[in-house]
C-alpha cells in the first residue's frame, strides 16, 4: 500500500527526536514469544516485528492475545519463552527512562481521575525528555493540534467525553516523541472522522521513521491504513503480510468463526471486508 504523507490544512506533525537516525538493527521484534496465565496459553510461539517507517496492524477475535502481545513488546510483561529486542537490544536490559524515550504506549483505557487540565495530561508525555521548556511547549502544542484537542487544552480531563479523553491520551503519546508507538485499540471510543484522524496521524509518523503498531477491531481501518497485518487467533499468528495477503474470506471466516467476504474497495486501493449472515 502506498504511504500517505499529505496532511490537511491545520493538522500538525510531530517529528520525534532522533528521527532518521535509527540504528542498523532497528526494529521492535518479538521472536518465538510464549506467555501463559495459569493454564491458559495467551501467546504461543509468536514472532512479529514493528519496523520504523511502517504501520503494523494487529487484528484478531477477542481473546486472541492482541493486548498481551502489545504488553510484551512494550516491556511490561516478560515472555516466558522467546525474546523481545528493541533496536537489537534485549528489552529487559533497558532502564525505565531509556525505554520510555524509545517506545510510547497507548493503553485501551485510562483510569486518570485527578483534576488535571488537558494540557497537563499531554505534558506527562514529556517526562522522559530533558529538552527544556521551549521544546516541551512546542511539542505539546503540536500534539494537541494533531489530535484535535487544542480547543480543550484548559478543560479538566475527567469532565471530557470518552472519545475526547481518548484523543487527549493519543496526544500524550505523540508528545513522548518515541521511535515506536504501541496503540491498543486507539479508535475504539472515536467517531468515524476521528478514527480516520488518529490513523492518518499515525501514518504521518512513519514518514519520520517511526514504527507504529495498532491493535484494531475494525478490519476495514486496518486494511486502509496498515502496511502490514498480523492476524492472531488463539494466541498464534494465523497470517502475516500485506492487507491483500492476510485478508481473505476463508482466513477471516475461520479466525472470527463468522462468514466474512472480501472484495476490492471501491474508493481505496485496499480490500473491503463485509460480514455475511450466519
Amino acid at each position: 500500500m502506498a504511504k500517505v504523507t499529505a496532511r490537511r490544512e491545520g493538522e500538525a506533525s510531530i517529528r520525534p527526536l532522533g528521527a532518521g537516525a535509527a540504528p542498523p538493527e532497528a526494529g521492535l521484534v518479538a521472536e518465538g514469544v510464549r506467555y501463559s496465565a495459569g493454564a491458559s496459553r495467551l501467546l504461543d510461539d509468536v514472532s512479529v516485528a514493528v519496523i520504523p517507517g511502517e504501520v503494523l496492524a494487529v487484528v484478531g477475535p477477542n481473546g486472541a492475545g492482541k493486548s498481551t502481545l502489545l504488553r510484551v513488546l512494550a516491556g511490561d510483561l516478560a515472555p516466558q519463552a522467546g525474546r523481545v529486542l528493541l533496536d537489537g537490544r534485549a528489552i529487559g536490559e533497558l532502564r525505565a527512562g531509556e525505554l520510555a524515550r524509545l517506545r510510547a504506549v497507548l493503553p485501551q483505557q485510562s483510569l486518570l481521575q485527578f483534576a488535571f487540565t488537558v494540557r497537563e495530561v499531554v505534558q506527562f508525555g514529556r517526562y522522559p525528555r530533558d529538552d527544556g521548556p521551549e521544546r516541551d511547549a512546542l511539542v505539546v502544542g503540536q500534539a494537541l493540534r494533531a489530535a484535535e484537542v487544542e480547543a480543550l487544552s484548559e478543560r479538566i480531563y475527567p469532565t471530557l467525553s470518552g472519545g475526547e479523553q481518548a484523543r487527549v491520551q493519543y496526544a500524550r503519546v505523540l508528545a513522548q516523541e518515541a521511535r515506536y508507538l504501541l496503540l491498543d485499540e486507539p479508535t475504539a471510543a472515536l467517531d468515524i472522522r476521528h478514527q480516520e484522524l488518529v490513523l492518518r496521524v499515525a501514518r504521518r509518523q512513519t514518514a519520520a521513521g517511526i514504527g507504529v503498531l495498532a491493535i484494531l477491531h475494525d478490519l476495514n481501518l486496518a486494511a486502509a491504513h496498515a502496511d502490514r497485518i498480523v492476524l492472531l487467533s488463539r494466541g498464534r499468528v494465523a497470517a502475516a503480510g500485506t492487507p491483500w495477503e492476510v485478508f481473505t474470506s476463508e482466513r477471516l471466516s475461520a479466525a472470527f468463526e463468522h462468514p466474512i467476504m472480501v472484495t476490492p474497495h471501491p474508493a481505496r486501493p485496499c480490500p473491503l471486508i463485509v460480514t455475511g449472515p450466519d
